[in-house]
This record gives C-alpha cells, sequence and structure tokens, in this order.
C-alpha cells in the first residue's frame, strides 16, 4: 500500500495461504479503508475474494477469505464494486450467453444473481443509497438493477 498523495510505501498485504499469484483486481469503498482483492488459488482455478480494512494509522488487516464464493467458477474478466457502506459486492463476469451480476453480503456471504444477454459488462457502479446498481453493458448501454 502507498499514501496516494505522496507516494509513500506504508505497507504490504500479504497473499494469503492458497493464494499463488499476486493480487488481480481491486475495488474500495467509500470509506477508503475497505478494499476487496482478488487472486488465483493455482493455475487454472477459479479467483478467490479477500476482504481487507485498514486501522487508524493505514496498517492493512489480513486478508479475510469472502464467503460463500469458494465455488463461483470465476475466471479473468470480472468487474467489482463495494456498496457504500462496505457491506456488499457487486460482480460481473461473462457467461456462456450473456453476462452475470452478483451481489454478495460479504459478511453472510448470501448472494443474488441476475444475469443480461450482452456478452460483457465493462463497469459497475453502486448509488450513494446502496440500493441500485449500474452497470455498462458492451453493445447495449447502461442499466440499473
Amino acid at each position: 500500500m502507498h499514501d496516494a498523495t505522496t507516494g509513500e510505501f506504508l505497507a504490504a498485504i500479504p497473499l494469503p495461504a492458497g493464494v499463488r499469484s499476486s493480487w488481480q483486481v481491486l475495488t474500495a469503498a467509500p470509506d477508503n479503508r475497505t478494499f476487496v482483492l482478488s487472486g488465483w488459488t493455482g493455475p487454472d482455478s477459479t479467483l478467490r475474494f479477500f476482504r481487507v480494512h485498514l486501522a487508524e494509522d493505514g496498517s492493512p488487516s489480513d486478508p479475510i477469505p469472502v464467503p460463500g464464493l469458494e465455488s463461483d467458477a470465476l475466471g479473468a474478466g470480472h468487474i467489482l464494486a463495494l456498496s457504500p457502506d462496505a457491506t456488499r459486492l457487486a460482480y460481473a463476469a461473462p457467461i456462456p450467453g450473456g453476462a452475470k451480476i452478483s451481489v454478495v453480503d460479504l459478511a453472510t456471504g448470501q448472494r443474488r444473481d441476475w444475469s443480461t444477454r450482452a456478452s460483457v459488462v465493462t463497469g459497475l457502479a453502486w448509488a450513494p443509497d446502496g440500493q441500485r446498481i449500474a452497470l455498462v453493458v458492451g453493445g447495449w448501454g447502461i442499466g440499473v438493477l
């Protein structure tokens, strides 16, 4: 981790046991202290998601696995967004015939899925009230869940 203003190195976020690569994708909550990162668990494996929270002094917590996603076959091409209150993760991934958008509760792993026939979702963003998600769908436009 580096300070965005000064570039000063603050701390390293170690890879958890079982993650064999560097961190792949990152999303931050508006509090600038809560993050979800993803990493590969091995060759030809799916991605795993981990939550990290920064303490007041900027030191990161140990990465905590996001529950409920162990069997989700996510590969490259996914998009992430954390809810304004940092309690839910929205993500999109390509699936045969379209794309899947999922929202998972970071504490419980409870998940809800939607799908679209559009082949690619290129962006996700939570509304400030945390009730809606805007998505950019390749070749179609902008939608709202």
